[in-house]
């Protein structure tokens, strides 16, 4: 019994150095999860930088189109001069003057003033002033309907844009996806693990992406402009949100 208990003396030491290596030899689970991270971080994948956002509010923007637009300002245009031709109606038609001599026997009569005035009789500046008001009340009606199809235009023409500008976002991030996904591929191939097809598709995949961005770009540069021109201001002066 005396022996074995000097045994388990002289081998607890060695237990205790072993089990003590082992823990210092061990990796942690974080210095495993920082060796699986590579040695040189990513360069980000440069992608275009469109003006995807939104545009201003559509109530400011129906403001401003009652305002400014450029169809409207037309049609006010025409409700103030038949408006002008009702209050001419009302008057009598501006008088002729003459001013000159008259030669007669003996002499010369000095200068001559000769007035005309046209008076029309059986009511016609009475119908005169009927089919003016009419005309007026006629420009009135176009105004009001071109009014609603202006502010209609407007509201189409703002869905148009945020639905582009959406569109291009999505585009944006499709680019970004293959862009990363083409880093994948070249980093795999210089490592040797794969071969050039993979690395030739996802070419193309980033390729086809940076086309179907630029129409998005365009298509959306191009509803802006529509929007602008409904408003009367220039593509500079339609602020986004």
């Amino acid at each position: 019994v005396y022996q074995l208990l000097a045994l388990l003396l002289l081998l607890s030491p060695i237990c205790c150095w072993s089990q003590e290596g082992l823990a210092h030899a061990a990796p942690s689970q974080n210095q495993l999860a920082s060796n699986d991270l590579p040695l040189e971080e990513e360069a980000p994948i440069e992608t275009s930088q469109g003006a995807a956002g939104y545009v201003t509010s559509l109530d400011s923007l129906l403001n401003m189109a009652i305002h400014q637009s450029p169809k409207l300002s037309v049609q006010r245009n025409k409700v103030n001069e038949s408006q002008m031709r009702v209050m001419a109606a009302g008057l009598l038609p501006n008088p002729s003057s003459e001013v000159g001599r008259k030669k007669v026997s003996g002499g010369d009569s000095g200068p001559l003033l000769s007035v005309s005035q046209e008076l029309p009789l059986n009511g016609a500046l009475g119908f005169e002033r009927q089919a003016a008001g009419w005309e007026y009340n006629a420009q009135q009606a176009a105004l009001s309907r071109e009014i609603q199809l202006v502010l209609a235009e407007v509201q189409l023409a703002f869905i148009h844009v945020l639905a582009a500008g959406n569109l291009l976002a999505i585009e944006q991030e499709g680019v970004a996806i293959a862009g990363q996904s083409l880093k994948l591929v070249s980093d795999t191939l210089k490592a040797g693990l794969v071969s050039t097809l993979p690395y030739n598709l996802a070419q193309a995949e980033y390729a086809n992406s940076r086309a179907f961005e630029v129409i998005a770009q365009k298509e959306y540069q191009l509803a802006q402009e529509s929007l602008a021109a409904l408003l009367g201001i220039p593509l500079s002066g339609l602020d986004p949100v």
